[in-house]
């Protein structure tokens, strides 16, 4: 599996291993129903919503009052990486070329 790699220099991939690992990382916590560690699991379909994508989910939840991600118990996102995911997600959630080093 090739670990998750954003577009460069946008800072996404140090957003969600802040942010979104502790509960959708390999290891699933607090009910988190999908994983986040792979560029794959952003192109999923969503085990919420399959007529989306796991990125078109991410972009709208980060954003969303009423059910927040990260959830409110989990702390408020910063606007910069709530902007970087938001950014990320409205170009599609490209990944890097290949032979960009992975992340983890």
């Amino acid at each position: 599996m090739r670990l998750w790699i954003p577009v460069a220099g946008s800072g996404v991939a140090s957003v969600v291993m802040r942010q979104c690992l502790s509960c959708h990382g390999a290891k699933l916590n607090l009910g988190a129903p999908m994983s986040l560690v792979s560029w794959s699991d952003f192109q999923k379909p969503s085990v919420t919503d399959a007529t989306k994508q796991v990125y078109v989910l991410v972009g709208e939840r980060v954003q969303d009052a009423m059910r927040p991600m990260p959830p409110k118990s989990g702390g408020k996102i910063a606007v910069a990486d709530r902007t970087a995911l938001v950014n990320w997600t409205a170009q599609g959630a490209p990944a890097l070329a290949s032979g960009a080093p992975d992340c983890q």
